[in-house]
């Protein structure tokens, strides 16, 4: 059993709309993220500080300790998840794939704690999987204020899986973030392969 967390509870400053809502495609851009998560998980909920959500089916929540970043919303989501495993999705991912997410999910086994991957030398802790047992260990962090995501994956134990291009799933836009209106456009002249 594992479910989804679709975060989409940042400030969106750059894109200056809310990224989750925004057109990519002809649908809100956080439609793609739910889609995919629907096809490779049991349970899918949505991390959301805004209004506008509620319309796509799913339980929306908002952050416990809010303006903590992401690791707030984590945080939220690994709080209100009714499994130990949990599959954290940025909203703003549009050309993830399912058979990258299965991909991923079969690289975690009961005993991870954190499966992250490692895309061209970068972590990406917002297409990643965190078990129910990172909570206390989060809650510390915020607690502290520290609440850099990639020092909080440097000090617990994670495990890292690198994608590179000699995985059948591979793409090199899997993990393409949308933050801005340029990022917007490139991404959609992209080719969809989900």
């Amino acid at each position: 059993m594992l479910s989804t967390i679709v975060l989409s509870g940042g400030f969106s400053s750059r894109m200056g709309i809310d990224k989750g809502l925004v057109q990519f495609r002809k649908q809100p851009m956080i439609t793609r993220s739910l889609k995919t998560a629907s096809k490779v998980c049991n349970e899918v909920l949505i991390i959301a500080n805004k209004q506008g959500y509620e319309k796509f089916g799913y339980p929306v929540y908002t952050d416990i300790h809010m303006n903590k970043g992401p690791l707030g919303g984590i945080h939220s989501g690994l709080s209100h998840s009714c499994t130990d495993h949990n599959l954290v999705l940025a909203c703003d991912l549009p050309m993830l794939t399912v058979d990258f997410l299965e991909y991923l999910i079969d690289h975690c086994s009961d005993n991870d704690l954190m499966v992250v991957p490692r895309h061209a030398g970068q972590l990406e802790p917002l297409c990643a999987i965190y078990h129910r047992d990172c909570l206390p260990l989060i809650e510390n962090a915020l607690a502290s204020g520290d609440l850099s995501i990639h020092g909080f994956l440097k000090y617990n134990r994670t495990k890292f899986i690198d994608i590179d291009n000699n995985l059948p799933c591979y793409s090199p836009y899997l993990f393409q973030n949308v933050n801005t209106v340029d990022d917007l456009k490139e991404a959609e002249q992209k080719k969809d392969e989900s």
